[in-house]
């Protein structure tokens, strides 16, 4: 007996609901992280064009950090509501 279950990654109505989302690109442009959305939900801001990662160099070695910040589309999905 086989079942197909999806995982659930991350709460999916942050897009239905504009409170949610007008909170969210609040917290990203006021440099909130304990408010900001999951890594999961920014990448799907991502890919809609709200959001863009800018490359942070931490001083040590490795890879930079990527901060998120807002788009012109991101701040205009603010202003408008």
């Amino acid at each position: 007996m086989t079942t197909s279950t999806q995982a659930k990654r991350g709460p999916k109505e942050i897009f239905e609901k504009t409170a949610k989302l007008q909170a969210a690109l609040r917290a990203i442009a006021a440099g909130n992280s304990e408010a900001t959305p999951s890594r999961f939900l920014l990448k799907r801001m991502e890919d809609r064009g709200l959001v863009a990662f800018e490359s942070v160099q931490t001083g040590g070695r490795g890879r930079p950090a990527h901060t998120p910040v807002l788009t012109e589309f991101g701040a205009n999905a603010i202003i408008a509501e």
